[in-house]
């Protein structure tokens, strides 16, 4: 009797706990949308009301029809980038990481662990050089240095190579058998047998330069401005409308929330299974 006490005592303490964290996770979202929905004047009254008491679009509508800002031009500049550069990282982590995790050459781990040790290196050190190098290639206020900076990265390749260590072997000896190539090797049995890490690490790098406002304020503006960047826009240096802000934030998170779900379950499955091996 004890013991089903306990364990029933135990499975409320966890639920509770589960409950209060979900909490914690969903009040920033909720409180932008209660804000996006709220009329300007409400957003600045004292005290602050948790949901809106005159819920209106406005906010959203003055967004998409600001003759200042450019969201759909932004969003679509976001977009292109984005899933450009999230797909060429995704082809080239697979291309490194494949070796790193099946074949056998002198000095792979050294190669490996040099790799893993970039993690180490804070990406703001590298903004001026990398700054430089965008100046030299003439590609300041283009989509490329959005797409080619970040392509290369020690997170991809740890995590393919992680996942590529639990394939059974047996698959890809049977493709050698008849006659497989590397390349052919990877496209028809890495590929399909990964696709739970290779659509995480998508998702993760698409993310990252959706949300990456520091490196597209310095090397594009105008007509090529990036979401974060243009969204920044909508603070002013003496009053910030947070209504028309929340509004342009959940616009600008509505693409990421709907990847996130679609993507969930593979997510799921590349992190979990990442870490085991054959």
């Amino acid at each position: 009797m004890s013991t089903t006490r306990s364990t029933r005592t135990g499975s409320i303490v966890r639920v509770a706990a589960l409950i209060v964290l979900t909490a914690a996770f969903l009040l920033p979202a909720y409180w932008l949308i209660a804000t996006a929905l709220k009329p300007e004047s409400e957003t600045i009254t004292l005290p602050l009301t948790l949901a809106p008491l005159h819920p209106t679009l406005e906010n959203f509508k003055d967004v998409l029809a600001d003759p200042s800002g450019n969201v759909l031009g932004w969003f679509v500049n976001s977009t292109i980038t984005s899933t450009a550069q999230a797909a060429v990282h995704v082809v080239l982590c697979i291309l490194a990481a494949y070796p790193l995790a099946r074949l056998t050459f002198p000095g792979r781990d050294a190669w490996f662990w040099i790799i893993l040790s970039t993690l180490m290196l804070p990406p703001v050190v590298l903004l001026v050089p990398r700054y430089v190098m965008m100046l030299e290639l003439d590609w300041i206020d283009t989509y490329h240095p959005l797409i080619w900076v970040h392509v290369a990265s020690a997170f991809g390749v740890f995590l393919l190579r992680q996942f590529f260590l639990g394939i059974p072997r047996d698959l890809e000896d049977a493709a050698r058998l008849d006659g497989a190539n590397i390349l052919q090797v990877i496209r028809h049995v890495i590929v399909p047998a990964s696709v739970p890490a290779i659509v995480t690490l998508f998702v993760f790098s698409f993310l990252f330069s959706w949300n990456d406002f520091l490196w597209p304020l310095f090397t594009v503006r105008g007509e090529l401005e990036t979401l974060p960047v243009g969204l920044s826009k909508f603070a002013g240096r003496y009053a910030t409308e947070y209504g028309s802000l929340m509004a342009a934030a959940a616009l600008a998170a509505l693409p990421a929330v709907i990847g996130f779900f679609f993507a969930q379950r593979y997510i799921v499955q590349g992190v979990t299974l990442s870490g085991m091996k054959d």
